[in-house]
């Protein structure tokens, strides 16, 4: 009885050359990082609004919560700086020339 070799449409063969990472920099089933990171700045940015409307809302402007914006900010920044350089290493990694398939290889040429 002679063992075949895996072939093309092999599910459990296809299923860890999904789980290969593109780049270097992708997560451990290969999807990128840069799209959960620049959740990191949104959120950060948008909390430090909020926190900055509370503040002169009340009277006189609580100290507590303007220390927070101030550092949501920062924050944000920073986070924005990580995704930026995450997002150009996802961006360098995707092929100069696009893959030819369907009735859309014809544009390409």
């Amino acid at each position: 009885m002679a063992v075949e070799a895996p072939s093309r449409t092999d599910p459990i063969l296809l299923a860890q050359e999904a789980k290969t990472p593109v780049s270097v920099v992708a997560g451990p089933y290969g999807h990128p990082f840069h799209p959960i990171l620049v959740t990191l700045p949104i959120g950060a940015w948008t909390c430090s609004l909020i926190f900055d409307v509370a503040s002169k809302v009340r009277d006189g402007g609580a100290p507590s919560l303007v220390d927070a914006a101030y550092w949501l900010i920062g924050i944000g920044v920073v986070g924005a700086v990580v995704a930026a350089v995450f997002g150009l290493l996802d961006l360098l990694a995707i092929p100069a020339t696009p893959p030819r398939c369907g009735s859309g290889s014809s544009i390409w040429r």
